[in-house]
């Protein structure tokens, strides 16, 4: 399971890194490093001397024989003699010389291995609470963007619901004034036809402009005129908007204070026009 992206960073923070220097002490002291060199340098010293007290021999015999009835060959035995215990000696510490030397080059190559190890396995480490704080960082980020995606896409369907549930509901209550088509008897009436026309339009034109009282009293006003010139489907119109806001009439002329009224009415309680003209077309009835 990925861990919280909190957890991941505070994991990340907490992990301690290795400074190469640091490392590489670490190493060379567990292979003992210092103390090889140190011995190493020791021995250089220690047979650098003895090499020097091999070649002050001879100048000393030299010295002390000077003047005296020693031969040439009585002088060099006696430097041979001399030299003999310096020499051995050189010879053991140039062999621990050279062993010194060789123990001191292993154990740095085996501090620079381990050290080379460590610095691996901490920069892998810490690859890998980094990978970790990532992933969990971009599934939280995805998870996120996927909630908000969900809620966004829910609130349009709610939205969308509502605005049909307010449609049906608008087209339910004028319905509801004009009544139910199918019970006209058409077949009774030639004109029939032209009156459900009428009807539909005057219907559908109060859907269209349930907020937009200017526009219905221009298109009354335009059916009244179309009608004074013998429009039969305008005078069916004209009937049925009279008959279902007979109060929007006066002198023949459709009374703008009453629209005035009505539109006011209709910005009092949020611009739900269907309402509106519900309430205010059976007031007038």
């Amino acid at each position: 399971m990925v861990p919280s992206s909190t957890a991941a960073y505070q994991s990340l923070q907490g992990f301690k890194r290795r400074s190469a220097q640091d490392t590489v002490s670490e190493a060379e002291n567990k292979y003992n490093v210092g103390g090889l060199k140190d011995r190493v340098s020791s021995l250089r010293g220690l047979v650098g001397n003895l090499e020097s007290s091999v070649e002050a021999v001879d100048p000393s015999v030299t010295g002390r024989t000077t003047g005296t009835f020693t031969t040439e060959g009585q002088r060099q035995a006696l430097v041979s003699r001399e030299r003999a215990p310096i020499l051995t000696d050189l010879g053991k510490q140039q062999r621990a010389l050279g062993e010194g030397v060789s123990e001191y080059s292993g154990a740095q190559g085996l501090a620079g291995n381990l050290a080379n190890i460590l610095l691996s396995e901490n920069q892998t480490e810490y690859q890998g609470k980094l990978d970790q704080y990532n992933a969990a960082l971009a599934s939280e980020q995805a998870a996120e963007q996927k909630r908000q995606f969900e809620e966004q896409l829910k609130l349009q369907r709610e939205q969308q619901a509502a605005a049909e549930r307010a449609s049906n509901a608008a087209n339910r209550s004028l319905a509801g004034y004009f009544g139910d088509g199918s019970k006209d008897s058409s077949a009774s009436d030639p004109a029939s036809e032209v009156k459900n026309t009428a009807k539909a339009e005057v219907q559908q034109s109060l859907v269209d402009n349930a907020s937009d009282y200017g526009a219905i009293s221009r298109e009354i006003n335009a059916i009244m005129k179309s009608a004074s010139y013998g429009n039969t489907k305008d005078k069916y119109k004209l009937e049925w908007y009279k008959a279902l806001m007979p109060g929007l009439f006066k002198d023949g002329n459709v009374n703008m204070g009453r629209l005035d009224a009505l539109s006011g009415m209709n910005r009092s309680i949020g611009g739900r026009g269907s309402a509106a003209f519900e309430a205010f077309a059976r007031s007038q009835r």
